[in-house]
């Protein structure tokens, strides 16, 4: 691992004058290298076995074929927050493929079309997401287990509005057991032996057991130790978010030191370290959201291989109008988001690593521009961090949301989903989501080499059992922070409870006090 130096840089950036009236570009001075010690190459065993309280529950599952389709008087309109529901008799418990046929009639404000949830009494299972404005298209949704007999389906519109002209129910099968087959290897050329094992690890998981994660509010372990007052448990995962270290951030809560404290806290635990970055963007608005802030990264995007330039060659290359001035700052705010990541690598400890989050959702600055601009960007952050800087402890999470957004199999190791539920509380299995991740690097059906796939974000603890009705184990599914999980006197919400502590407690999934030695996971003597 090494990281470079840059008091040259510094120095040479200082004699860049950017456009009259703008400041000129400071790149960040970098911690020397450090080199890691060695490793006593023995594996520990893996931790005392645990008892779960919870064991799978057993659906039932008679597969029969079965088509029906349901056609109001005249099509119903859904708005934002508005819902309808009706009744179907089904004639066997088994998985479904629900169809509806629906006309987006409003978008949303960043012109994403509408999106409708779908749920019945006990499960949310996921959405659909509707973009024809000009005439009717039937959308799907596939894996959805319902009961026999009478069951309720309920449509709410998340965000648009959209017609919906007639419903139709399939017999369907759950997901299948081909998604599973990953190939274990990192993306990066040479990863430090620590992060391999620990990607070891997680590959020998999927498709077996599924780690359990929390968000934690900036600077603190709040979230972790409600849940642990709940539970009795504390996740597997870790996961912070490096908003508050971009180099433009600059709230009086920037801490520079204590979430790394944190995160090297949790290592020395034994649990596994998650980082994303909400890149606050890098004009001087302070802001991430596409929005509050002026920054364009369509502007920003060059045709000339930037990944690799010193400080020399960038101050040329902006000068001679190679490269938009834009550009220059978004390699100086990955540089100094490096040196904070370094400090992890110096001590030997991988990180689940997920930078700009969410880009489908076109809410954020870095994905505000559409797909091919994205994927620009997650390269460059790809092939500066890892070849550039050295820093060979990050196993790559991608969650853009959409297959426009996916950069390439060579520079994804773990593919993330950000899942909420309408109005919060128990998710189901998110299957939808997971049969979709298959596809992600290939036209659709045909992938062979296949990514692990992890709830990065949700909303709300999953239930838990449906993982293996619908044959939809996540790698790790990860609660986001606050009032999505705690109250405002820090325990957590009665209404995630049961479900919280039937999800830390289930045979199924695995907590910190069940890991082994992860950064040493496969090693013998």
């Amino acid at each position: 691992m090494k990281i470079k130096h840059f008091k040259a840089i510094a120095a040479a950036a200082a004699v860049l004058l950017l456009f009259t009236g703008c400041a000129q570009i400071r790149y960040p001075e970098k911690p020397a290298a450090v080199i890691a010690p060695e490793k006593d190459k023995t594996r520990e065993p893996a931790r005392e076995a645990v008892t779960n309280k919870y064991k799978q529950k057993k659906y039932d599952l008679i597969k029969k074929e079965y088509y029906s389709e349901y056609t109001p008087d005249s099509p119903r309109l859904i708005e934002k927050g508005d819902s309808f529901s009706f009744e179907v008799e089904l004639i066997t418990a088994q998985h479904y493929r629900i169809g509806i046929r629906a006309l987006t009639t409003d978008a949303d404000s960043s012109g994403n079309g509408a999106a409708v949830a779908l749920s019945t009494a006990g499960e949310t299972f996921g959405a659909y997401y509707t973009d024809n404005f000009y005439e009717y298209e039937t959308f799907f949704m596939d894996y959805i287990y319902l009961p026999g007999g009478k069951t309720e389906l309920t449509f709410t519109a998340l965000r648009g509005a959209v017609k919906i002209e007639s419903v139709s129910a399939e017999n369907s099968k759950a997901v299948s057991g081909e998604r599973y087959k990953t190939v274990p290897k990192l993306c990066a050329l040479e990863p430090s032996l620590s992060a391999a094992c620990v990607f070891d690890y997680l590959a020998a998981c999927f498709g077996d057991r599924v780690l359990t994660g929390q968000y934690c509010t900036v600077n603190t372990d709040a979230e972790i130790e409600a849940v642990s007052d709940a539970t009795g448990r504390k996740p597997a995962v870790r996961c912070g978010d490096l908003a508050n270290y971009s180099y433009g951030y600059g709230g009086a809560d920037k801490d520079e030191n204590k979430e790394i404290e944190l995160a090297e806290e949790w290592s020395e635990k034994g649990g596994i370290v998650f980082f994303t970055w909400s890149w606050y963007a890098p004009d001087e608005s302070g802001r991430y959201y596409a929005d509050k802030n002026g920054f364009s990264l369509e502007n920003a995007v060059t045709e000339t291989n930037v990944s690799r330039m010193g400080a020399e060659e960038l101050s040329e290359a902006v000068e001679t109008g190679k490269i938009p001035v834009s550009c220059a700052l978004l390699i100086r705010d990955v540089d100094d988001m490096a040196a904070t990541l370094a400090r992890l690598a110096q001590k030997d400890i991988p990180v689940l690593w997920q930078p700009v989050p969410d880009g489908g959702s076109r809410l954020y600055w870095w994905g505000a521009s559409g797909g091919e601009n994205y994927v620009w960007l997650w390269r460059l952050l790809f092939e500066r961090m890892t070849y550039y800087h050295g820093l060979d402890n990050l196993i790559w999470v991608w969650s853009g949301g959409g297959y426009e957004y996916y950069p390439g199999d060579g520079y994804v190791d773990i593919i993330g989903e950000i899942a909420y539920a309408p109005s919060g509380g128990v998710r189901g299995s998110e299957a939808v989501r997971f049969g979709y991740t298959e596809d992600y690097g290939s036209p659709a059906g045909t992938a062979t080499a296949k990514k692990p796939a992890a709830v990065s974000e949700s909303g709300g603890p999953p239930a838990v059992d449906a993982f293996a009705r619908d044959n939809a184990r996540w790698l790790f599914w990860s609660l986001y922070r606050g009032d999505y999980v705690i109250d405002e006197n820090g325990a957590v919400l009665e209404e995630i409870k049961d479900g919280l502590d039937r999800f830390y407690n289930h045979e199924l999934t695995v907590c910190l006090d069940e890991l082994p030695d992860v950064r040493r996971f496969g090693i013998t003597n």
